[in-house]
């Protein structure tokens, strides 16, 4: 009885949605890796300004260390500085005070990042100081007032440690770094220019430099005030985005000259993204590519897949309804298909073939059941291997499909040849097709062991004698689950002219009724509907040997059911027929 299948599985709509369910986690995966592109991208531009950023802060802190050491060194080891400080006013002061302006002064030419060297002795509370040049003047009257402000105040101590400090003259701003010598306090200032032109800065992201002090300033590299400021928190943190006056990557580092400084670099998100525009191009691209490519995929689904195999399903369909003037296309798609078309047209023309011979030719009873044997494929085999090509489809399986569509065509072509006899060694191999074929509907379950002897490849036997036999444990005996070995051994019989089949599987066995059954041997006489395919084998056995050979059936102990077939060893002998 068959069943009418609901559209719900129709090959072709499963197919169609199993495209697109593979495209829409193709597309998704694509767009996670653009993003994953570009944010690795972004990173590396990020990561090239870091590097940039510690690069200057290390020349920095290195130039003002050694101003510092300077500093520090000059104020213990100069004996000018004692004498001013003592204040005594005679001409070894005057002298002294001369002197110690020249050692600034000198010094001021060897230190390139610093814009003035000073010393402040308590005592006189003369400021004395050498400024890299005269521009600098004005920041030298505005720091001896603020000294001698600080210290009438009393503190002016407070700023004697070991960080530099950020100081506001007239709205230009400077780093200065004072140490306290005895009663002396020496010191050496420079602008924010100054300082952060030592970084070199990339001119592809063409970044804003800032110098943030305190959390509440932020100054550019025109030791101007911004108009804005960064915490110090997102120093040191990888890169930020942050909105400011725009759309800012914000890059930083912790100085370790101040207490709570820090230099960032800030880039405009949107010349980043202009930077990317290359990269976001190439997947736009790639994307209309992939669509393209789908499309052709789609279409070659269709054209070499869907379509045959939509012409296989109906012409069978056709078929079951009792229509044998079915015939499938010759056109070829493939040369799997080719072999299943001409298969199957060779199928429904010998099943033509056979009606017209039964019914309008009446031929001999005999010779037609030996014909008819050789040429009784049901549709159901065919149709259970169809049901797996198209679950094998589904899941996308199409090498799968490949294999098992060219086991297909040389299996019907096999089952379908007119030869009455066939060499050894073609029904061997037609069996290990078979089996491969049944492998992939039970796949994991059948073990094929075969021992010949090898002078017995070329003798001459009926065709499908032993594909039977294979068939008839593979229908009874194999189940998903379970391995079931198939033994087939073929020797001589002792030297003479005789061979031995020996088939038997590792199955359950024969029933007790079914083996008193066979057992009887009176094959040509039964016609209680049992056994008809074993009986059609003795026959055709019987009209090619006559009495010249035998067909045993036992169980094998420790294993299955065994079958015995002896038949005379003739050489086959190469004839037009029709394989």
């Amino acid at each position: 009885m068959f069943h009418t299948r609901s559209y719900k599985y129709s090959i072709i709509r499963r197919i169609t949605t199993g495209m697109a369910v593979v495209y829409m986690l193709l597309l998704i995966l694509a767009l996670i890796n653009g993003r994953f592109v570009i944010n690795t991208l972004r990173q590396n531009i990020c990561s090239q300004l870091s590097d940039s950023l510690s690069q200057g802060d290390n020349r920095i802190s290195a130039d003002l260390y050694d101003v510092s050491s300077y500093l520090l060194s000059f104020a213990m080891d100069t004996p000018n500085l004692s004498v001013v400080e003592k204040n005594l006013q005679d001409s070894s002061y005057f002298s002294s005070l001369h002197m110690l302006q020249n050692e600034l002064k000198t010094a001021i030419t060897s230190m390139s990042m610093m814009q003035g060297l000073f010393v402040f002795p308590t005592t006189g509370r003369q400021f004395i100081y050498a400024s890299a040049d005269s521009a600098n003047a004005r920041i030298g009257n505005y720091l001896t007032d603020w000294f001698r402000e600080q210290l009438d105040a009393g503190t002016l101590s407070s700023y004697g440690s070991q960080h530099w400090f950020a100081i506001d003259v007239d709205e230009h701003f400077y780093l200065m770094r004072i140490l306290k010598v005895r009663d002396s306090y020496v010191g050496a200032w420079t602008d924010f220019t100054m300082l952060l032109s030592r970084v070199d800065l990339p001119n592809s992201s063409e970044p804003i430099i800032l110098f943030s002090y305190d959390e509440d300033s932020c100054y550019t590299i025109l030791s101007a005030q911004a108009g804005y400021t960064i915490s110090s928190q997102y120093a040191d943190q990888g890169y930020h985005n942050l909105r400011l006056d725009e759309d800012y990557i914000v890059v930083g580092i912790n100085t370790s000259y101040t207490k709570s400084g820090a230099i960032f670099l800030l880039v405009l998100d949107s010349r980043v993204t202009k930077q990317l525009e290359p990269v976001t191009i190439f997947f736009i691209i790639t994307g209309i590519l992939f669509v393209l490519l789908a499309a052709i995929a789609a279409y070659m689904l269709r054209r070499y897949l869907q379509t045959p195999l939509a012409q296989l399903q109906n012409s069978l369909v056709a078929l079951r309804s009792g229509d044998f003037s079915v015939r499938l296309p010759n056109e070829i798609t493939s040369s799997e298909f080719s072999d299943v078309n001409l298969a199957f047209n060779q199928m429904v023309e010998r099943i033509t073939t056979l009606k017209i011979n039964v019914y309008e030719e009446k031929m001999n009873q005999q010779l037609t059941e030996m014909q008819a044997l050789k040429n009784q494929i049901a549709p159901h085999f065919l149709i259970n291997c169809l049901n797996t090509i198209y679950h094998m489809s589904v899941t996308g399986n199409l090498n799968g499909i490949q294999h098992i569509t060219v086991y297909l065509g040389e299996h019907l072509r096999y089952a379908l040849s007119d030869a009455s006899t066939v060499p050894l060694h073609i029904e061997i191999e037609k069996v290990v097709n078979y089996v491969e074929l049944s492998k992939v509907r039970f796949p994991g379950n059948i073990v094929l062991d075969m021992n010949i002897g090898e002078d017995l490849q070329n003798a001459a036997i009926l065709p499908m004698i032993l594909m039977f036999q294979v068939e008839n444990i593979i229908k009874y005996e194999v189940v998903n689950g379970e391995i079931i070995e198939i033994h087939i051994e073929i020797n001589r019989v002792h030297e003479s002219s005789q061979i031995h089949f020996c088939i038997w599987d590792t199955g359950n066995g024969y029933s007790e009724k079914v083996l008193a059954r066979l057992q009887t041997q009176n094959m040509l006489s039964q016609s209680d509907g049992h056994n008809i395919g074993t009986k059609n084998i003795f026959q055709r056995l019987h009209l090619m040997f006559g009495d010249s050979f035998s067909m045993n059936f036992t169980n094998r102990p420790g294993a299955g059911a065994q079958v015995d077939i002896v038949i005379p060893f003739q050489i086959y002998i190469t004839k037009n027929q029709g394989m």
